[in-house]
């Protein structure tokens, strides 16, 4: 699903799909020769980031002729450990409709550095972004994707082509279906999300990513009041974001067929 998703944000920018077969490749032999780079503690990892660019030595507004596949790798930690402080971005959008949104894009990052930057001045830490097409239903975090627990079912929203389709997200959707929760995809209004907190009918709320895994939010800002989430962490969350984990670190079996076994280079 990695090696599809880029081929995916390559087309949307011009550029050759890297083929899965060398993305793939790519992963294995960085992994191999970082072997010795992973941390040993639950949670933390090898942090891998395949990327595409391109090379062509030219000004012009245009596709460029060549390019270079890189895979990089660094040991870390979550990408945010404990609670988190969202702000409810009202004045700045993320992604246009019919941008890029959807594509795994560095430009998609630079275009949330200002909203960070007045929310930590709040005493926030991530921005919590609404859709560019109505600016009134949740789209998602500036790199992280968002679910909420309202009423004892796990709500996220609805892909729109302005999310991005997070492989942490499917994932988790997968397991929580497993485990026997209901999910439902769908557009979540902010207003009505933050009366249903206010009311206590949703009690957590989280968001996840590759490297976060599963980050609990515990405010949700918006204006001049905080709305504090009942459960911060949230029984849900930490018991989807262990159900991964135990996968990933293989304490559970793999029954979605998620993992690749990599022999370290000596």
């Amino acid at each position: 699903m990695n090696a599809a998703r880029m081929a995916y944000s390559a087309k949307r920018l011009c550029m050759p799909p890297v083929p899965e077969s060398l993305f793939l490749d790519g992963v294995r032999v960085v992994t191999a020769y970082c072997a010795g780079l992973l941390p040993s503690n639950s949670g933390e990892s090898l942090y891998l980031r395949p990327f595409l660019m391109g090379t062509q030595p030219d000004l012009t507004v245009s596709a460029s002729n060549a390019y270079e596949f890189y895979v990089i790798a660094s040991p870390s930690e979550a990408y945010h450990s404990g609670n988190m402080r969202l702000w409810v971005e009202r004045e700045d959008a993320r992604a246009a409709v019919g941008g890029t949104g959807d594509a795994k894009v560095g430009g998609n990052y630079a275009s949330s550095l200002l909203s960070i930057g007045r929310l930590k001045e709040r005493g926030y830490d991530q921005s919590l972004w609404l859709s560019p097409s109505n600016r009134q239903s949740i789209d998602e975090l500036s790199g992280m994707n968002f679910f909420a627990v309202i009423d004892g079912t796990i709500y996220t929203p609805a892909l729109n082509g302005s999310i991005l389709e997070g492989i942490t997200r499917y994932s988790l959707i997968q397991l929580a279906e497993g485990l026997g929760y209901k999910v439902v995809e769908r557009a979540i209004p902010i207003d009505e999300l933050l009366e249903q907190i206010a009311s206590g009918d949703c009690s957590e709320a989280f968001a996840c990513g590759t490297a976060a895994i599963i980050s609990p939010i515990s405010v949700i800002g918006d204006g001049d009041r905080g709305y504090e989430l009942a459960d911060a962490p949230g029984p849900v969350a930490e018991r989807l974001r262990q159900a991964l984990l135990d996968i990933q670190e293989g304490r559970s079996e793999d029954a979605y067929g998620w993992m690749h076994s990599v022999e370290p280079v000596v």
